[in-house]
C-alpha cells in the first residue's frame, strides 16, 4: 500500500474525514493536509474495572477489534499517522488492511483460511483512531505460501492467510 504523505481527494483523506466525524465527533472538511508516519506508537487504555493497560502497536502487527456486525474483526496496520485538525490538535490514527474470512478451512491444517481486503472493496472503512484498538492483539496469522513464495521472501501479491488458532501466549 503505497500512501501519500499529504491529502489529496482520495480514499485516504475520505476515510480520515469519517474518522473524525465518526468516531470523535468533528465534523469539518480537512483543511490541513499534512500526515506524520511512524514505525510503532504505545499509549494507555483503561478497562471497565479501571485498571490500565499499556498497548504497543508497530506496523505490520495483527490488532483484533470488537465489531457491530462480525463480533471480532482482525486488520494488519499499513500505517501509523499523525494529522492536525482544523482547531491545532493533532490525533494519532492507524490505517488498517482487514482480514476477510473466506469460510472455508485448510484441508490439512484445518485453520481458518482468511484473505485481505481488496483496495476497491469499501466495505470497512481503512482508517481508524488508535482508541479503536484497547488491547493487545490474541491473533496470529501465517502467510499462505504460494509457488512463488521463496525461503527469504513472500508474495505480496499472495493475500491468503492461516488464522493460527494454536498460538498462545506463554505464562
Amino acid at each position: 500500500m503505497n500512501l501519500p504523505t499529504k491529502l489529496v481527494g482520495n480514499w485516504l483523506e475520505c476515510d480520515l474525514a469519517y474518522a473524525y466525524d465518526y468516531y470523535l465527533d468533528l465534523k469539518a472538511a480537512l483543511l490541513k493536509k499534512k500526515l506524520k508516519y511512524y514505525d510503532s506508537i504505545s499509549y494507555s487504555v483503561m478497562d471497565d474495572d479501571e485498571n490500565v493497560k499499556r498497548i504497543h502497536v508497530r506496523v505490520g502487527d495483527i490488532v483484533d477489534i470488537e465489531e457491530e456486525t462480525e463480533g471480532v474483526a482482525y486488520a494488519q496496520v499499513k500505517a501509523i499517522v499523525t494529522h492536525t485538525h482544523n482547531s491545532g490538535k493533532t490525533y494519532p490514527f492507524f490505517i488498517l488492511n482487514w482480514f476477510t474470512d473466506t469460510d472455508r478451512t485448510h484441508n490439512i491444517l484445518e485453520v481458518p483460511i482468511y484473505v485481505f481486503q481488496n483496495t476497491s472493496d469499501q466495505r470497512w472503512r481503512r482508517v481508524y483512531p488508535i482508541m479503536q484498538v484497547n488491547r493487545e492483539s490474541r491473533s496470529h496469522f501465517v502467510h499462505y505460501c504460494t509457488r512463488s513464495c521463496t525461503d527469504t521472501k513472500h508474495d505480496e501479491t499472495a493475500r491468503r492467510f492461516f488464522k493460527n488458532e494454536f498460538f498462545y501466549n506463554a505464562v
